[in-house]
């Protein structure tokens, strides 16, 4: 089912996860759930840290998982912020989340 797929080491065999699809929809503003309920998107992502806590049998989701680590959202360099000027961005609002910087080597 779709609880199954929430993460995106749940979702296997080619499959998109149920955060990313969603994630998707609101990237577009293809969907009506998503844009009459803002807030269904960044507790969908709390709701998954918590499954996979769970599923794992950890107390921490690993900062590196995509869509739902502390850092998936942060940023080595300003090039890759998504301000919402490009078709394909992703704005961290949408999702719940806020951006921070991290040191990176280069």
């Amino acid at each position: 089912g779709i609880w199954s797929g929430l993460s995106t080491d749940a979702a296997v065999a080619g499959h998109n996860s149920t955060c990313a699809y969603l994630a998707n929809l609101a990237r577009y503003g293809t969907s009506v759930a998503v844009s009459n309920h803002p807030k269904l998107i960044s507790n969908l992502f709390e709701y998954t840290r918590l499954c996979w806590m769970v599923n794992n049998n950890r107390t921490n989701v690993p900062e590196e998982m995509p869509m739902i680590g502390s850092n998936a959202t942060t940023l080595s360099h300003v090039v890759f912020e998504q301000t919402g000027t490009a078709l394909n961005d992703l704005l961290a609002s949408k999702t719940g989340e806020t951006i921070s910087y991290r040191i990176a080597p280069l």
